[in-house]
């Protein structure tokens, strides 16, 4: 693929992993207070979507495997929020919810590491 291509793919997936971000951080907005669900959703569907196309970009669909930055750094770099998940568990901390910024980070981690192998599993299997 041409370099400007790939450039102006990955400026579209970018927008598009944004948007999808955003509309599922509002969908979640009404919980916020309580704990941070939109961006352990994002997080963890993320993390499967990056194992299930990195299992099928390898094994089922190698032709399309040039679009792997496209879709792995473009949309899922976009969609993800590693940023966002570290300073709402350092908020939590400060507000002193300790339980809630450790089940944050924890359950983000432990989840998103499921998430990835699941992904991959299933992206094997089909």
């Amino acid at each position: 693929m041409h370099p400007l291509k790939l450039l102006f793919f990955l400026l579209l997936a970018g927008a598009a992993g944004t948007l999808f971000r955003f509309l599922c951080l509002r969908l979640a907005a009404g919980c916020a207070a309580f704990f941070p669900f939109g961006t352990f959703a994002v997080n963890v569907v993320g993390a499967f979507l990056a194992g299930l196309l990195f299992a099928l970009l390898r094994t089922r669909f190698q032709s399309l495997e040039l679009w792997a930055p496209v879709l792995m750094i473009g949309f899922l770099g976009a969609f993800t929020t590693f940023s966002t998940l570290m300073l709402e568990t350092v908020n939590l901390a400060l507000a002193g919810a300790w339980g809630k910024a450790a089940l944050n980070l924890l359950g983000q981690n432990c989840s998103g590491l499921l998430a990835a192998f699941a992904g991959i599993a299933v992206g094997r299997i089909l």
